[in-house]
């Protein structure tokens, strides 16, 4: 009926805990597929000990190890149930997770895809979430519905965070060219092609941030694709207000972390400039630019 799949690479601590909230769930009928990507075999071991104390577990090692976007997609090449989940292995579901989704996708046919807010946990501290934490279940019916969560004020469901009906997402893939780095975005764009996507405000799972996550670190170039192709295939033109701080949030984003590296040094007149863009733009991106002022100031000394 269910099938949770863990995508893991090099990450055998983190999966185990991963793996243990899956098996809390309080709800019964799933089956669990490791997918193991990684370079070496540690998780390898881990997980052996545990195939044979759980029925519903199931371990593929992935040889030789695959970039992501193809890892991704030969996962969803074997999806054989009705529905599925792609779950990371250094994040956490609540014990009624599953059944909190399958709740939602069952309800309607035309559903192609429920997913849920989530708690950030920094550094083992919990540092607020994706989008209000309430009981509010939000439709979107089309693919310029659902990106008003990306651009606007709403927030977004995380990725791993997802559940899908296999018959209305079959032959989907994630496309490295879309949107680079956020083609999970994009995918989610097409699956909201196929069907309606609902996602609830509830928090059903814990979203792990740590150094060098790639989620957490802007690409520009990956972001720009991406906004170049929200403005080809939604009713958010090149130009729309929300688009238009979009872009700027990236141009930003790129700028500061250039500072920050000393890679392309700019005047104090720059500077200032980023500061009060980023007070009109993004505020995030504001209280960057003042927490590396003095080490801004020191560098042009």
């Amino acid at each position: 009926m269910l099938q949770v799949f863990i995508l893991t690479y090099n990450r055998p601590n983190t999966l185990i805990i991963a793996l243990d909230s899956v098996l809390k769930q309080n709800f019964t009928e799933y089956e669990i597929i490791i997918s193991d990507n990684s370079t070496n075999d540690e998780s390898k071991s881990l997980i052996s000990k545990r195939l044979y104390k759980e029925k519903n577990l199931t371990y593929i090692k992935r040889e030789p190890s695959l970039p992501a976007i193809e890892h991704f997609n030969k996962v969803l090449s074997e999806v054989s149930e009705e529905y599925f989940m792609l779950f990371h292995d250094d994040d956490i579901m609540k014990p009624s997770m599953i059944q909190n989704l399958y709740d939602l996708i069952s309800k309607d046919k035309e559903i192609s895809a429920v997913g849920c807010n989530a708690q950030k946990i920094n550094r083992k501290r919990r540092s607020g979430y994706f989008r209000k934490n309430n009981e509010r279940i939000i439709r979107y019916n089309n693919r310029s519905e659902f990106i008003l969560s990306y651009l606007g004020t709403e927030g977004c469901a995380v990725f791993p965070g997802y559940m899908y009906r296999s018959q209305l997402v079959r032959g989907l893939k994630m496309d490295f060219s879309i949107g680079g780095k956020y083609s999970d975005v994009t995918f989610l764009m097409s699956v909201c092609d196929r069907g309606s996507i609902l996602v609830t405000n509830k928090a059903l799972m814990n979203y792990y941030i740590h150094k060098g996550q790639d989620s957490m670190i802007n690409d520009y170039l990956s972001k720009k694709s991406f906004i170049s192709h929200i403005a080809n295939t939604t009713i958010f033109y090149f130009r729309h207000p929300l688009v238009k701080s979009y872009r700027i949030e990236n141009v930003l984003s790129e700028i500061l972390s250039s500072v920050i590296s000393n890679t392309k040094p700019i005047s104090l007149k720059k500077y200032v400039l980023v500061m009060v863009l980023s007070l009109k733009y993004s505020k995030k991106q504001f209280f960057r630019s003042v927490y590396y002022l003095p080490k801004f100031i020191k560098n042009k000394l």
